[in-house]
């Protein structure tokens, strides 16, 4: 669910990582929210005893940790303030207000994590291009390895898929983003992966010239580029 979610509110005005529906026409939003989370959890309540049959909802509150296996519902007073929320954290909140339902969304999950991979993928890029300037071209290479390495993984913590958070190794790693990711940068990936021995091991031989290795900077810094718009989730 988090996956439709994403898709249905990407191309909607967010403020503040919080969209208020206002004149947006939250009906399948609703529908969503009451048929495929709200309801199930109130009627497994109900069989549970938790809640008796003339309980009422007043306020309910969806929780999405990606970390998570499943999402969360909190219903009335459970609900949290949004703003409360950890940054990594999605979550969509409704309540009433004079008979009127407020939905405010948030769905910036796993924020804290792509920030982390970006910045650091950044510290490795600029060192790149120091190394460049050098002419310590093996250096360079290293640079740009450990930089799309980063690059990647934080592209994967923009989508809305559990399992990304549970990617330990390398070879996972890459194969789910070649399987999801622009082509070219699939391509820059592998192609720096085959470069990389030769980059850092003095035994090895860096099979690369330094008119490619310009474009390998390039095409880094483009990836760079086309992770942080991802990021913007707007």
């Amino acid at each position: 669910m988090a996956k439709e979610l994403d898709e249905m509110f990407r191309e909607w005005l967010l403020t503040d990582g919080i969209a208020e529906m206002g004149s947006k026409d939250p009906a399948k939003l609703l529908q969503i929210l009451v048929w495929d989370w709200v309801r199930p959890d109130i009627e497994r309540r109900k069989a549970a005893g938790e809640i008796s049959a003339e309980w009422e909802l007043t306020a309910a509150q969806v929780v999405i940790d990606l970390s998570k296996a499943e999402d969360r519902v909190r219903l009335n007073e459970e609900i949290l303030d949004p703003v409360s929320f950890p940054a990594d954290i999605a979550h969509i909140t409704m309540t009433q207000d004079k008979g009127e339902w407020v939905i405010s969304i948030c769905l910036d999950y796993n924020s804290e994590k792509i920030e982390a991979h970006i910045k650091r993928a950044t510290e490795f890029f600029e060192a790149a291009k120091f190394s460049f300037d050098k002419e310590n071209l093996h250096a360079c290479v290293d640079n740009l390895f450990s930089c799309t390495e980063l690059l990647s993984k934080a592209y994967l913590f923009t989508l809305p898929d559990r399992s990304v958070d549970g990617i330990k190794s390398h070879g996972a790693a890459n194969s789910k983003f070649a399987a999801v990711a622009n082509k070219k940068y699939v391509d820059l990936r592998k192609r720096l992966t085959k470069l990389r021995n030769g980059a850092r091991y003095a035994d090895d031989k860096l099979n690369s010239t330094k008119a490619e290795i310009v474009t390998l900077v390039e095409r880094s810094n483009e990836m760079l580029e086309a992770v942080r718009e991802a990021a913007k989730r707007d």
